[in-house]
């Protein structure tokens, strides 16, 4: 019994290899795509993320150490009068775009661990 039961988990991960490796040919013919709306989407919403994390880290890194030096200096002088510092960033659009990417990958990763068919959807 525990042999065929191995052997039903093996077949069950060769159905899921293949599977993936159907999905690597899809997404190799997909870059190859003449059209930009077919091949760059995927570079297109990986850059839109590597955007959310940069103003991420400017936003709460950066930001504060660039206060703290602006501080520093203004308590010395060394900053001429009617000299702004510099701006923050407007935190409810970026909040709004990084918990939507990260939603959606947990969307996807809860989806392939729990084994929902999402090809019907």
């Amino acid at each position: 019994m525990k042999e065929l039961k191995q052997r039903g988990s093996l077949v069950e991960l060769n159905t899921q290899i293949q599977l993936l490796l159907g999905q690597l040919e899809v997404n190799k013919a997909e870059a190859r795509h003449k059209s930009i709306f077919v091949a760059g989407w995927r570079p297109w919403i990986g850059w839109i993320g590597w955007v959310g994390g940069l103003a991420f880290a400017y936003q709460f890194v950066l930001y504060p150490l660039l206060c703290w030096v602006w501080a520093l200096y203004s308590a010395k002088g060394s900053i001429l009068t009617g000299v702004t510092p510099l701006l923050v960033l407007e935190t409810g659009a970026l909040f709004s775009m990084i918990a939507a990417m990260l939603g959606m990958g947990a969307m996807r990763s809860y989806d392939k661990t729990h084994g929902t068919q999402t090809d019907k959807l």
